[in-house]
């Protein structure tokens, strides 16, 4: 019966990253783009926060990069203590990452923001300061505790810290680990990265730990984590919007709620909501063959399989391929850059130049017997020097540059402009 159970509801959010400088170089966003998305980043967090206060929620979860500490900005810091005030009582638990750590100069620290004349964060908020793990009351409820720690240096944490049991001693019966780090068998887009492997645990060491639920931050794509009796025992809600196109698709935060039913076993389920307007979606197509109409449609099937929306959403076209010399691919690309908030082409095509027979009286027809003599060369002196990777020796020209120079040279011939492509 609904009377004989406890109930404990959140919403769970991280990897916000607030005043991100939005400079990968994929995404190539213009400087008012950058702008407009960090304004768009703050209106979806204060939509979460409307909705996790329209719910009531017993509390909100913050397991790290809430904001990015070496560019947060005076009036974002003011726009998150007036966002949390709002809130009133509804505790909101950070456990500062490796993004936003907790040092001498954050944000974070009360004496910093009255150093910088800002108003001192609500009674509702509730940082974890410190580099060990430490054990928070709920301030409304005594039945539930919160266990976390913070980043203290934006660095690769090396250690194991789940490798022993977190000491407890709370006497709560339901126990939140609010915690940034990096799961093991994570396969999400961003897994490669350099840096994530950061905080590093096992599926094993935190099924071993006396949490109830672990909330979980700094892998990007949303990812539920499951006991070995198959019941959840934690999530990443993943990054909250999308900054680059390793992000791709909807950017979630989560609805959470434990049930403790007369059996006492608590029952965790996670609820992903998106909160973001906008989107971003990788499409690609291979372009052989195709004339300049057939290439728009194909190049709109790819984008629209995807689920982009027009107007809205950020599109990263990856072309490929050699297409009739004739056809004018640069026209057919640039017709969709309007359709879209941002597109971005990596563009690996060429024109078919020869597939066609050369004169090679012409001017045209010596400059390709060159370029290609000189395309043999380059690669035989590099297959001499043991080079055959192209990433090796960079400073040093490869076949594919001087194939790149080749079709470059024919298009100042034939057309007397040169499309910029993503070239070696």
């Amino acid at each position: 019966m609904e009377s004989q159970l406890k109930r404990f509801t959140f919403l769970q959010l991280s990897d916000v990253h607030l005043d991100s400088r939005f400079l990968s170089g994929r995404l190539g966003l213009s400087q008012s783009q950058r702008y407009e998305r960090n304004n768009e980043m703050l209106l979806s967090l204060y939509r979460a926060l409307e909705e996790a206060g329209n719910r009531r929620v017993d509390a909100i979860l913050i397991p790290g990069d809430l904001f990015d500490a070496d560019t947060i900005t005076g009036p974002t810091i003011n726009y998150l203590i007036e966002s949390f005030s709002r809130l009133g009582d509804i505790p909101i638990i950070i456990a500062p990452g490796n993004r936003d750590y907790y040092s001498f100069a954050s944000p974070y620290n009360p004496k910093v923001l009255q150093a910088r004349g800002l108003p001192p964060w609500p009674d509702n908020v509730i940082v974890f300061d410190a580099d060990e793990f430490k054990t928070i009351k709920h301030p409304l409820r005594d039945d539930v505790c919160f266990i976390g720690r913070a980043f203290q240096k934006n660095e690769v944490e090396r250690r194991r810290l789940l490798n022993r049991p977190v000491a407890l001693r709370t006497g709560a019966p339901l126990n939140f680990f609010v915690h940034h780090g990096f799961l093991e068998g994570y396969a999400g887009p961003d897994a490669e990265i350099a840096d994530k492997y950061s905080a590093p645990f096992s599926v094993e060491e935190l099924e071993s730990q006396a949490f109830t639920y672990s909330a979980l931050g700094h892998c990007h794509e949303f990812a539920e984590v499951y006991s070995s009796q198959g019941k959840l025992i934690g999530a990443y809600a993943g990054s909250f919007v999308g900054r680059s196109f390793e992000e791709a698709g909807p950017r979630l935060a989560l609805f959470g709620t434990v049930i403790v039913g007369p059996s006492r076993i608590p029952e965790c389920t996670v609820e992903p909501f998106e909160f973001d307007n906008r989107r971003i979606y990788v499409a690609g197509l291979d372009v052989s063959g195709l004339t300049e109409e057939v290439m728009s449609e194909e190049i709109t099937l790819a984008i629209q399989d995807q689920g982009a929306r027009t107007g809205d959403d950020i599109i990263y076209l990856h072309l490929e391929g050699s297409y009739p010399p004739e056809a004018d691919k640069s026209a057919v690309v640039e017709n969709f850059r309007d359709n879209y908030f941002h597109v971005r082409v990596a563009d690996h095509t060429r024109p078919d130049y020869l597939s066609e027979r050369f004169d090679e009286r012409t001017t045209e027809g010596k400059f390709i017997e060159a370029m290609l003599e000189y395309k043999r060369r380059v690669e035989k002196g590099r297959a001499d020097a043991n080079l055959l990777d192209p990433s090796q020796a960079p400073d040093s020209v490869s076949g594919g540059t001087a194939e790149d120079a080749l079709y470059y040279g024919l298009d100042a011939l034939r057309r007397q402009r040169v499309d910029i492509r993503n070239v070696d």
